[in-house]
């Protein structure tokens, strides 16, 4: 039983349950259509309440974007059809890089241009080496006895090459061998004083001399020198005439004048066709084959020009024989070095120091006579030294570099720092 204080009094009215299945649907029609509203508001309520749920479901965070899909496409294609589109990217992507690799042909003639300018300078320079000694024959050359010329042989000069052989004699004529065969190709023959014009008014006046026009020697050939390129030949002799021969077609092309004694060496500039010419009258002459012309003339020896040699800077050595000099020409610069040879002197003796060394080793063996005794005679031994009277050839091994000998039997290796 429930306690009264906490009972009420009154009585709570009851509600009457409604029965359902005595209540009957109403036909009437819904006043101001709030019977469609009431349908439409659970409708809407019901979708919000399933959209909310499906809010807090879904991942807002962005898809990763695949470079290889082309938007609706990728919805219709089918996987071949993908991995054929992304195949197709793939080699695409290949072929632009090798695009970057390919060669190019400008750039390819560029670098060989450098590298070509690079060798053409170290070899100007020497400074450039190059192994020959594995391309060298060790074994014993067969002799080759041949007879052409009628007089001793006084030049012979061969192609680079290898395989021509031009010699000069004292007959005046100059033949040219093949070196492979040994034989005889042909000959450029002597011209006959007896059929030179006369020159000079009065009896007994006139001579025979020979002009520019004359293709050939008419005295002795006394130097014979021949181009990089195998084309000209030029020969100098007695006649005081430098001929110029084109070798290819065997034909005289020029005659070049001016020297006024023999002449006694050639040399041309490697891979140009710059000609030096060393003359008995003292003098050096430069030639240009190129426009076959005179260049220049270079004075400084006070005795004939034996030898000369040229590589290929811009320079040149010749030996002056009985001044007992080389000088070292640098045609550019318009200079000259002189190396002098020949005997001893005080003054030498002084500028290389020996006159102290003398004096210093006399005051050492003051105190002892037999050591000084001993000292003079080794001083005597080492005093001996043999005298040049003439500087008669002149080689260069590099654009520094040359030797020379003379009639002391002695070779002698010069430098320039």
């Amino acid at each position: 039983m429930p306690d009264a204080f906490f009972s009420s009094g009154k009585s709570k009215p009851r509600k009457r349950k409604r029965d359902v299945s005595s209540t009957k649907p109403s036909s009437s029609k819904p006043v101001n259509g709030k019977l469609k509203r009431s349908r439409r508001d659970e409708e809407l309520s019901e979708t919000e309440e399933s959209d909310a749920g499906n809010i807090d479901d879904m991942d807002l965070r962005a898809d990763e974007v695949d470079p290889g899909e082309s938007g609706d496409e990728d919805d219709m294609e089918t996987p071949a059809e993908k991995r054929l589109r992304l195949a197709k990217m793939v080699l695409e992507e290949r072929r632009q890089e090798l695009a970057g690799d390919e060669i190019d042909a400008a750039e390819i003639d560029k670098e060989l241009l450098a590298s070509r300018l690079k060798q053409d300078t170290l070899q100007h320079s020497g400074k450039v080496s190059l192994f020959i000694a594995g391309k060298l024959d060790t074994s014993s050359p067969v002799p080759y006895y041949t007879r052409r010329q009628r007089l001793p042989v006084t030049a012979a000069v061969a192609s680079d090459d290898g395989f021509i052989l031009y010699t000069g004699s004292k007959d005046g004529s100059i033949t040219k061998w093949s070196l492979q065969t040994a034989t005889h190709l042909s000959t450029y023959a002597k011209i006959p004083s007896h059929t030179l014009p006369m020159t000079g008014k009065g009896k007994g006046k006139g001579r025979r001399v020979a002009g520019t026009d004359i293709e050939g020697h008419i005295d002795e050939v006394l130097a014979l020198a021949i181009s990089f390129d195998g084309r000209y030949l030029a020969s100098g002799g007695r006649d005081r005439r430098i001929l110029v021969w084109d070798v290819k077609e065997d034909k005289f092309v020029k005659a070049f004048e001016g020297h006024k004694d023999a002449i006694t060496a050639l040399a041309f500039r490697k891979n140009t066709l710059q000609l030096y010419s060393a003359s008995l009258d003292r003098t050096i002459k430069l030639f240009d084959l190129g426009v076959m012309g005179y260049v220049e003339t270079l004075f400084g020896h006070q005795d004939g020009a034996s030898s000369l040699d040229a590589l290929y800077g811009e320079t040149a050595v010749s030996s002056g024989t009985r001044d007992r000099t080389l000088r070292y020409w640098k045609i550019a610069d318009e200079t000259q070095l002189v190396f002098r040879g020949g005997g001893r002197s005080k003054l030498r003796e002084v500028l290389e120091g020996g006159m102290e060394e003398a004096s210093g080793a006399e005051d050492e063996g003051e105190g002892n006579p037999a050591e000084s005794r001993k000292r003079k005679g080794k001083e005597k031994e080492k005093s001996k030294s043999f005298l040049e009277g003439s500087i008669d050839c002149v080689a260069m091994l590099d654009e520094s570099t040359f030797v020379s000998g003379g009639d002391s039997g002695c070779v002698h290796f010069h430098f320039i720092s």
